[in-house]
């Protein structure tokens, strides 16, 4: 599942040091319900490539983040399931980061924050 926020998520590439702090601030703004459901895939043959579309026009999103979790029927009768799963699954600790991309501010052009969770084993 791809979630998009508008807004920035408030880290920088240089001040993290912990995959626990990028989770905790990932999980305060799902509870806030700051992102957005933008694509979930039925098939399994999503290309996280796909996801950098969001920072572009026409979306322009700040901040992108994709959850890879398994999800039954019921799960995904209603974008509410949807959230409710990932933030469960985020809340409970069934989420490992996989990928971290942060704005650095030696690179000029870097201010989207990419984040990738998926299911621990």
């Amino acid at each position: 599942m791809t979630f998009v926020d508008e807004d920035k998520l408030g880290l920088r590439a240089e001040s993290v040091n912990a995959a626990d702090r990028v989770r905790k601030i990932v999980l305060e703004k799902f509870l806030g319900h700051n992102f957005q459901l933008a694509d979930f895939n039925w098939s399994g043959n999503y290309d996280s490539d796909n996801t950098r579309a969001y920072f572009f026009a026409p979306y322009r999103c700040e901040t992108v983040v994709e959850i890879r979790l398994e999800l039954d029927i019921a799960a995904l009768a209603t974008r509410d399931a949807i959230y409710d799963q990932c933030l469960s699954a985020l809340k409970n600790g069934e989420l490992a980061l996989q990928h971290l991309e942060l704005p650095d501010d030696r690179c000029p052009h870097s201010h989207h924050s990419l984040v990738h969770f998926a299911r621990t084993a």
